[in-house]
């Protein structure tokens, strides 16, 4: 067996490795052998017939695989053995041919153990920013706070306000087309929607319907509906307050 290698870059190594006719031809009778344990061939107990027989029932390309398989595995790794190379992982073998009785050559790529060059990491230097935190600041986060653990209670004394959840039977239908879809069951925040819908649904009792046109705003985030005039149904079915936690 012959090994040449060559170290493409500090982490990888290439080896070509050549395997002469002798140990392709035993690697070859080793599969042979090896198949005839597994072939059913007429006159003859398994693994017992000659090779020539064996050649005509089995499998000529599983055959060549596994020889393939067997002549790879023992000169790699005796090539690593011999050039003291320790691989990081498995080499990557490059596609090959085998053929019976002929010489046999490879090419093995070797990861190695990545090199780690340490550069300065005594005297460096930062700016350490300064966050000012104003009473706004503290009191903004309180509120975040406490809106987010807040809980829904329902209400049925009052019409809807600002800062509600409704729950309601809504629909919206776009200048231009024809009104054919049933309202749909929405959740709807009050104080967050386009322009000119929430004081529109201000003050609506449960049970109560409230119909208006309004325009999409230019800068809507569906470019299909920015500028439109669009006429929305709102039947109110639920209203629910938020209840904020004490600051405490």
């Amino acid at each position: 067996m012959q090994v040449t290698a060559e170290q493409t870059n500090p982490c990888t190594i290439v080896l070509d490795i050549t395997v002469d006719e002798a140990q392709v031809s035993r690697a070859f009778e080793s599969s042979y052998r090896e198949f005839s344990r597994h072939t059913n061939i007429p006159g003859f107990r398994s693994g017992k017939a000659p090779r020539v027989l064996v050649e005509r029932y089995a499998d000529k390309v599983r055959v060549k695989q596994y020889a393939l398989e067997m002549v790879v595995r023992d000169a790699y790794t005796l090539a690593i053995k011999e050039q003291a190379i320790t691989p990081y992982r498995d080499g990557e073998i490059s596609p090959v041919e085998i053929e019976d009785k002929k010489p046999f050559n490879f090419r093995a790529t070797i990861p190695l153990e990545p090199q780690v060059k340490i550069g300065q990491y005594t005297g460096l230097t930062a700016i350490k920013p300064i966050y000012p935190v104003s009473d706004e600041v503290v009191e903004q986060r309180i509120d975040a706070l406490r809106d987010e653990r807040s809980k829904l209670e329902k209400v049925t004394d009052r019409g809807v306000q600002l800062g509600d959840v409704v729950i309601a039977d809504a629909k919206t239908v776009l200048e231009g087309e024809e009104d054919a879809e049933a309202p749909k069951r929405q959740l709807i925040q009050v104080g967050s929607n386009i322009p000119g819908f929430d004081d529109a649904i201000v003050g609506a009792m449960p049970g109560e319907t409230r119909t208006f046109d309004l325009v999409y705003p230019s800068d809507f985030p569906e470019e299909a509906r920015r500028d439109k005039t669009a006429t929305f149904t709102v039947v109110v079915n639920r209203i629910s307050a938020k209840k904020m936690p004490e600051v405490d």
